[in-house]
């Protein structure tokens, strides 16, 4: 497999248009729930009906909800699909990005485990795709939901997927509004994590980092010299612990909130 990257600078739909003259596939691949302080990474890899055109398949951000899964109900009929799941424990231990690349694997690895006809060639979204012993091209660029309609197809069957997930486990772990921020951190998501502490579907290196961040915008700004003083240097202290304490900043780290029995079958959804 070889994987390239390039700029977006061609035409959107430049693959797609020019594959399905020669009545070849191309699969497309993204993701959702990067950037997310609970859950779990979902990518998906599509393959789109040569020809197949819907005016809703874009960039799965600008949709509205209603239009997202209107779309995703035309892609069950007009296009082949799989699924790859990442949760917040892999995240964890791996790191996001890490964690990212292995959904898309194996979403791709489900696909074409079950597609009659392999694709020309793989579209991914800002992702370098690499899978061994397969001779199939990648190509990866940014803004891949822009100009392509079968990235744009997995955005969308990603985002349904995940936003279905995480409503799902809103009234399983009460008090995060799961159903209404999927996960995003959302003003009424950071004041459920102050008043409950962190769940067992938190992402601990996501709550850690944004926590330290906090605390180093406290310290930076309380470091800034005053006008008056303008030929006295301003310096950034170091953050320690000491340091956390002081600035009484509440770091929500090491709480867990009780659930319902079920939490021990949600913590291995990720692993199937």
């Amino acid at each position: 497999m070889v994987t390239t990257k390039r700029k977006p600078d061609f035409k959107r739909h430049q693959y797609e248009k020019e594959a399905w003259e020669h009545s070849e596939l191309v699969c497309g691949i993204d993701e959702v729930g990067r950037s997310c302080f609970a859950g779990p990474v979902v990518a998906a890899a599509a393959i789109l009906r040569p020809g197949a055109r819907h005016k809703l398949i874009k960039d799965s951000k600008i949709l509205t909800a209603e239009e997202r899964n209107e779309a995703y109900q035309w892609l069950l009929k007009h296009s082949t699909f799989a699924v790859g799941i990442m949760h917040h424990r892999i995240i964890d231990s791996k790191n996001i990005y890490r964690a990212t690349l292995a959904a898309m694997k194996r979403a791709l690895v489900q696909l074409l485990s079950h597609t009659p006809k392999s694709p020309s060639i793989i579209l991914v979204d800002a992702m370098p795709v690499d899978l061994d012993h397969m001779d199939i091209p990648v190509i990866y660029f940014t803004h891949g939901e822009k100009q392509s309609c079968s990235i744009a197809a997995a955005s969308i069957i990603a985002k349904v997927t995940r936003d279905a997930l995480m409503t799902r486990l809103d009234p399983v772990i009460p008090g995060y509004t799961f159903s209404h921020n999927k996960g995003y951190g959302t003003k009424a998501h950071r004041d459920g994590i102050d008043a409950l502490g962190v769940s067992f579907l938190h992402r601990m290196s996501f709550i850690h980092e944004k926590s330290t961040e906090m605390v180093e915008d406290f310290l930076e700004g309380d470091a800034q010299a005053p006008k008056s003083q303008g030929k006295k240097k301003a310096t950034k202290k170091k953050v320690t612990k000491k340091a956390v304490k002081k600035s009484k900043v509440k770091i929500p780290v090491g709480r867990s909130v009780k659930s319902s029995g079920k939490e021990n079958h949600l913590r291995n959804m990720g692993d199937r």
